[in-house]
């Protein structure tokens, strides 16, 4: 069973390419390779699942297939 990877992406709602140092450590580190499942975070509360599209070198490019939004205690 393969781990669960969360990624910090502050616009991964907008973008489908990971920060270079988030890349690098993916595609080095944790060898993420086209096809993979990944969580992505963007820093506010939202969280998404997404799936790798692209990894190369330096570059990893993904799609989101799942939005989480999450609702603050104070904006219910």
């Amino acid at each position: 069973m393969k781990e669960t990877r969360f990624f910090y992406v502050p616009d991964a709602a907008t973008e489908t390419e990971m920060p270079m140092d988030e890349a690098l450590h993916a595609l080095r580190v944790l060898r993420i390779k086209s096809g993979d499942e990944m969580f992505l975070m963007d820093g506010v509360g939202n969280f998404y699942r997404a799936e790798v599209t692209l990894a190369a070198t330096k570059r990893c490019m993904y799609e989101v297939t799942v939005s989480y939004t999450h609702l603050r205690a104070h904006e219910t």
